[in-house]
């Protein structure tokens, strides 16, 4: 049975489908356990008495949408891929819900 073109974009299709399912859920763990982990480790080091300097990220974030930049990769990844991740950051905190 020779495979036709049709038949390939079909098996591609649902390949894709299949694949992003656990995508979206091993992103989501990933991003949760990672900021988990950072924070436990925060907690334990500034509890032996290590200094955390944290920068302000705000002047930064609004620089780069000035500039088009979350606009450039939203267009080159879709709106649809650009919302997996920022669903995650936006759960952990750190950022702002658009």
């Amino acid at each position: 049975m020779a495979l036709t073109r049709r038949k390939l974009m079909q098996g591609a299709a649902v390949a894709a489908t299949v694949s992003a399912v656990p995508m979206k859920l091993a992103f989501g763990r990933s991003a949760a356990f990672t900021f988990k982990l950072n924070t436990h480790l925060q907690n334990v080091f500034a509890a032996n008495d290590m200094v955390f300097n944290t920068a302000a990220t705000e002047p930064f974030r609004k620089t780069l949408r000035s500039k088009g930049h979350d606009a450039d990769w939203r267009g080159r990844s879709g709106d649809e891929a650009w919302a997996v991740p920022e669903r995650y950051v936006v759960q952990a905190g750190l950022m702002e819900a658009p």
